[in-house]
């Protein structure tokens, strides 16, 4: 299994929308702050990683960062 961690240091995402960010079209309070969110970019991923057999999932602190774990299924 080959694991892909995708890091950044920005805003982070509050723990009432982590189950929530691979949903169609949720943004979010940060997506509503920012605006820059349409809530498809994650969906797409999700299904795309679920058609193929692997897992994706999200950690973050608020204020710190957050981290997308894929794992790749050989």
């Amino acid at each position: 299994m080959l694991i892909l961690e995708i890091r950044n240091e920005g805003v982070g995402i509050k723990k009432s929308d982590i189950n929530r960010v691979f949903n169609l079209f949720f943004t979010g309070d940060n997506g509503r702050t920012f605006g820059e969110s349409t809530g498809v970019g994650l969906y797409i991923v999700k299904k795309i990683m679920d058609l193929l057999g692997h897992k994706i999932y999200v950690k973050s602190k608020p204020g710190e960062q957050t981290t997308f774990y894929m794992h790749f299924k050989s």
